[in-house]
Formats: C-alpha cells, sequence, structure tokens
C-alpha cells in the first residue's frame, strides 16, 4: 500500500487586533492498496483521496462580559474506485462522498473562573455512486451545542456539554457489496473449509441523528513531584440517544455448507434506534527524561429495546512508557490489552481479547542540517500476536516495520 499526505497551511493575526485571527488550511491524502493473490493471480486495486479546505476565524470582544467567537467553513470531499483485474469491483464501487459545513462557537467568560459555550454547525452532505441501480443519497442537518467550564483553582476543569450531532453513512457503509474476507478454518486435524464473509449491499442508509450528554474533568500541575515535572488527568462519561444509528454486525459462518469445502457470513449495515454511554479516562506523567500513561475506554450501548448492537468496541486499556536519552531523541513502548467482546447480536461473531506491544522512536534534531526536520521509526505488533479488532473479523497484521520522516518551514 501506498500513502501519501499533504497539508498546506496559513495563518494571519494583523498586530493589535482582536477581531482578525484567521487559519486557512488545505489537507489531502491519497491511499493506494494493490493486492496480488498468489494462487490464482487476482489482482485487486482499491484507490481512496480525500481532499478539503477549512478557513477559521477568532475574534474577541467585550458586551458587558468578554466573549470569544470562532467561526469558519469547512468542505471536503472523499473518492474511491476499485478495480480487479483491471475491471470494476463490486465490493468497492466507484463513488463520491462531499460535505460542507459552517459553524460558529462562543465562549462566554462569565467570571475568572465559570464560561458558558454556545455553538451551532450546518452541515450538507451528498453521496454520489457512479452505478445506475444505486440511489445518490444527501442530506443536511442543524447541529447545536451549549456547555460550561468551571476552573475550581488552577489545577482543575470541571465541563459539561449538551449537543445535538448527525454523521452521514460513509461509502463504505453505504456501496460495499462482494465479498468482504476469505479465511480457511481448521474443521479437524487434517481439514479446513473455507470461510467467505460477503457484504450486504446497504444503500438506503439513513444519517445518524444524536443527542448527547457528556460531563468531564481534568487536572494538570506542574511540579508535582520534583521540579519540571508534570502530571496530567482526565475524565469523561457520556450519554447518547442515537436514531438512526448505523450498526455493523458481523455474522457467524453458517457451517451447513461444509460438506462442499465452503462456509459462508455477512457483514451488514443497518440502522437501529440506540443509546450509547461510556467512560474515558486519561493520566500521564512526564518527569523530563521519562513518561509513563495510561487511557481507559468503556464504551458500551444497546438497542433502544435492551438488545445488543454488533459494533460496540471492546473495552481498552493502554499504557505507555518512554525514555528520553537526550532533547531530540524519544524511545517508548506501548501496550494494549483489549477485553472480550461477547455482548453482541444472535448470529454474530463475538470478539476475543487480545495484547499487542509496539515500539517506537523519534528523533527531531533542533539544530544542524535537518532541524525542523522528525523521523520516526517503530515496530508495531513486537510479538507478532494474531487477533482481530471486533466487529470486523479480519487479521490484522503481524509485525510491521514502520519509518517516516515530516519537515517543517
Amino acid at each position: 500500500s501506498e500513502i501519501f499526505t499533504y497539508r498546506l497551511s496559513w495563518d494571519w493575526n494583523p498586530d493589535n487586533s482582536n477581531l482578525v485571527d484567521l487559519s486557512v488550511l488545505v489537507f489531502g491524502n491519497t491511499l493506494e492498496i494493490t493486492d496480488d493473490r498468489t494462487r490464482d493471480g487476482r489482482a485487486d486495486l482499491t484507490e481512496y483521496d480525500t481532499i478539503g479546505f477549512e478557513v477559521v476565524n477568532r475574534s474577541r470582544f467585550d458586551a458587558g462580559i468578554p466573549i470569544s467567537l470562532v467561526y469558519g467553513i469547512e468542505a471536503f470531499q472523499d473518492e474511491q474506485t476499485g478495480t480487479r483485474d483491471g475491471a470494476p469491483r463490486t465490493q468497492f464501487p466507484d463513488a463520491e462522498a462531499t460535505t460542507y459545513g459552517v459553524f460558529a462557537e462562543a465562549t462566554f467568560e462569565v467570571s475568572d473562573r465559570l464560561d458558558i459555550i454556545a455553538g451551532l454547525r450546518f452541515d450538507s452532505y451528498d453521496r454520489d455512486v457512479d452505478d445506475p441501480n444505486l440511489a445518490d443519497v444527501e442530506d443536511d442537518f442543524f447541529s447545536p451545542r451549549i456547555g460550561f467550564s468551571f476552573r475550581p483553582n488552577d489545577n482543575w476543569q470541571i465541563f459539561g456539554n449538551v449537543a445535538q450531532a448527525f454523521r452521514a453513512p460513509t461509502l463504505t457503509e453505504l456501496y460495499n457489496d462482494g465479498e468482504h474476507f476469505a479465511v480457511d478454518i481448521p474443521t479437524g486435524p487434517f481439514t479446513t473449509v473455507r470461510g467467505i464473509n460477503n457484504f450486504v449491499l446497504t444503500p438506503n442508509l439513513e444519517e445518524e441523528e444524536s443527542t448527547q450528554i457528556e460531563l468531564g474533568t481534568r487536572f494538570e500541575q506542574a511540579n508535582f513531584a520534583r521540579a519540571g515535572d508534570v502530571l496530567r488527568f482526565s475524565a469523561n462519561a457520556y450519554y447518547a440517544e442515537v436514531d438512526n444509528f448505523i450498526d455493523t454486525v458481523v455474522s457467524d459462518f453458517d457451517f451447513s455448507t461444509a460438506f462442499t469445502g465452503f462456509v459462508f457470513g455477512t457483514t451488514t449495515q443497518r440502522n437501529v434506534d440506540a443509546e450509547l454511554w461510556g467512560f474515558e479516562a486519561e493520566v500521564d506523567y512526564d518527569a523530563g527524561r521519562w513518561f509513563a500513561g495510561l487511557g481507559l475506554t468503556l464504551p458500551y450501548g444497546e438497542q433502544a429495546d435492551g438488545t445488543p448492537l454488533g459494533s460496540i468496541p471492546q473495552e481498552r486499556l493502554v499504557a505507555t512508557l518512554g525514555y528520553r536519552p537526550t532533547e531530540d531523541i524519544t524511545l517508548g513502548l506501548r501496550a494494549t490489552f483489549a477485553a472480550d467482546q461477547d455482548d453482541v447480536p444472535n448470529g454474530s461473531a463475538p470478539g476475543d481479547a487480545f495484547t499487542v506491544v509496539d515500539l517506537y522512536g523519534t528523533w527531531a534534531p533542533s539544530r544542524g542540517p535537518v532541524a525542523g526536520a522528525t523521523f520516526r521509526v517503530g515496530i508495531d505488533n513486537v510479538f507478532d500476536e494474531q487477533y482481530t479488532i471486533f466487529p470486523n473479523e479480519l487479521p490484522q497484521p503481524g509485525r510491521t516495520l514502520r519509518v517516516s520522516a515530516t519537515y517543517t518551514f
């Protein structure tokens, strides 16, 4: 696979201006995946391109109380194409997705400790597919939000939000068809069957519409245990009622056809009314020479009638430990612990627990001929763990070496 990413930004903040603090961003990326199957010579090519821009301005003024206003526009387009042996591929049909957004958010500084935040966003989207048998999709939506931020002292912040939001179905959720993945499944000491999972085309998916409540806290203190260190902590809980939640259901294989040498399953998208809730927390300690952190994610959800959903991620704990031998070099270890996910719809495959360890290093020279560059190297899945991430059942990459470089000027 090949990935190309670009970002071009421009900032303008005139001296002595409280009304103009402008940022313009143009961004894009291209993903190309080539899959050549050796046993029959089949060649798949998948391309996914994104291009977009964002214009944001920030203004401050006084209307009896200080007010900070952030407002802007954004637009982006995703385009996908897929071929198999040079011909159009049903699993990845040619399609485009275009989204336009206009937004504004005001922060009212009621006191030195209390802010009230109110925002409104308007989005319009359309999904166009190059297939006369499939309908295009378009709609628009307003998303209001109101929240607060209270700082009882210099170290603690308490915040909360109530918001309405929407999420349009993606191109893959709408238009994927054909084979999703295939695996060999042992049925005895010396026998296997071929398991084939197929996408179920769902071009009539509706967009998600949700009402969300969030409450959380943050803590940060420098010189916590010794001079120069920093301790950070954050935690938040959320609850959402979602109309037309887009749920992914990956069925288990049906072994009634095992005598043919093949068994089959499906990957289906569906709209259901749902309730989602969960808890997230992070704690990080940075002592300068070394650092450590823990991140906990506990997501839950169910259909409005209490039956399980098919796409609630696994509970997850991520632990990080790092060391800086010099100011320019960082070495780190990251371990991800995912729990079993067995609260799934009838007929769906559960998700198995896994542990994955990654190693990484960065070098960001502050002087010399390559100052401004950042070089990264990493080994993902150091112990070559065989695992899948619920709910997709796709085997994840084994031990992988990553090398990248970026330059800022």
